[in-house]
């Protein structure tokens, strides 16, 4: 044996903070070292990582752990918290999704992720059960030892007085008041970035589970904390919220349940915005017909003014394949019949004005595109109500040549005939 052939691959004298399957794996790797086979001693250096880094997370906070795991990788985080020993609470749980989530709530570094990474592929791509392996050499073995010794083993244990762990068991817990609920937001957003966007994730699948009291606390937390989430997180909740409509689509499931309680909490927020464009699409086109029947409901004002409250909860970025489709329903709702119209228009005016000045013109131009935004245009009270309409947008305009275009559309009104 050469000089470093002798050396403990860890040279821990105190293994009180380790476990005794922890030191049965370091006993077992050090023997096969020492007789020749480093690729079987890299496999116990793996099963002693895995096995400290599970315990750390149940030190940490599983909840965190599965939250932000079933929120990256769906339903494939399977922890059995019923497991007598580590083996059976974690058998669901891939290596990869350990490691990979361990780092997302902050318990271990991005070098010693990566460290963990380069060991899981030695151990699977680097061994004699490969052809055209590379060897795995004594030397690797000692590296990668040292390696996890100062980048995971010397790391102090985690304690929950450090972690969101209290915050999380009063949500699910507690029913919390509003002055609770106020202290909470508070310590949540004190909490580091990292640590941060995994709470939000917390919350999410807390809301999505729909056990009380923590679904309601979750959603009433996620309105004083949403100023925070950064844009990146809520494009990432509303792309949660599409998987869930194409996973569920043409069937009743638990997921159904999921994606509705998704929704709410977006509705609650003003969040719809961040829903991916093809699902935008698909809900404003509902709530356009959801519009349209009002319209053409036999004293269906209240109806209407139904309608376009709950189209107002879709917020009023509206997708561009949708655009035609809803602004003539608005328009026709807006303008009403002969005998008048409903107060739908009030909640309607801010789908009008709070475009851009080129999308205000695109909308008048669908009194004359738009055989639904014309319908009533023989009579003389929605006429009235379209030219007040146009004349407003015109004063928004200060482009002559839009401006021009809104007196074309006046006149068309004006002038118009079956």
């Amino acid at each position: 044996m050469n000089e470093m052939e002798k050396v403990d691959i860890f040279n821990i004298d105190d293994w009180t903070k380790f476990d005794q399957d922890e030191y049965k794996s370091f006993q077992k790797a050090n023997s096969l070292l020492e007789s020749g086979f480093p690729d079987h001693a890299l496999t116990e250096l793996w099963n002693l990582a895995v096995h400290n880094l599970r315990r750390r997370v149940e030190l940490y906070s599983v909840d965190l752990f599965i939250s932000v795991a079933v929120s990256k990788n769906g339903d494939q985080c399977k922890y059995k918290s019923d497991g007598f020993t580590f083996s059976e609470r974690w058998c669901g749980v891939k290596d990869s999704t350990l490691i990979d989530i361990s780092y997302e709530i902050g318990l271990i570094t991005a070098k010693t992720h990566k460290i963990l990474e380069s060991i899981n592929w030695m151990r699977n791509h680097a061994s004699g059960a490969h052809e055209n392996s590379e060897e795995i050499k004594y030397n690797d073995v000692v590296s990668f030892a040292l390696l996890i010794k100062e980048n995971l083993l010397a790391a102090p244990n985690p304690k929950k007085i450090n972690t969101p762990s209290k915050l999380m068991d009063d949500i699910k817990n507690i029913q919390c008041t509003e002055e609770k609920i106020s202290l909470i937001s508070q310590d949540a957003m004190a909490l580091p970035n990292k640590l941060f966007l995994s709470f939000v994730d917390f919350l999410v699948g807390t809301v999505c589970s729909g056990e009380e009291p923590g679904s309601k606390n979750s959603t009433e937390l996620m309105k004083i904390i949403w100023p925070k989430v950064p844009t990146s997180k809520r494009s990432e909740i509303g792309l949660k919220y599409q998987q869930l409509v194409y996973e569920n689509v043409g069937k009743e499931s638990a997921n159904k349940v999921k994606q509705e309680r998704l929704f709410e909490l977006l509705i609650s927020l003003d969040a719809c915005e961040y829903i991916p464009d093809t699902i935008r699409e698909m809900l404003f086109n509902r709530y356009a017909e959801d519009l349209a029947k009002a319209k053409n409901t036999t004293y269906g004002w209240a109806n209407e003014t139904a309608a376009a409250l709950s189209l107002r909860q879709l917020g009023l970025k509206v997708p561009d394949a949708s655009f035609d489709k809803l602004y003539s329903e608005i328009l026709a709702v807006y303008c009403g019949n002969r005998w008048g119209r409903s107060t739908a228009y009030i909640n309607l005016n801010e789908y009008i004005f709070t475009q851009t000045k080129k999308n205000m013109v695109r909308i008048a131009k669908l009194f004359v595109t738009s055989n639904r935004a014309n319908s009533e245009m023989l009579f003389d009270k929605p006429k009235e109500y379209a030219i007040q309409l146009l004349t407003k947008i015109k004063e928004n305009l200060a482009i002559i040549s839009q401006q021009n275009e809104i007196d074309e559309v006046i006149r068309f009104i004006k002038n118009y005939k079956i």
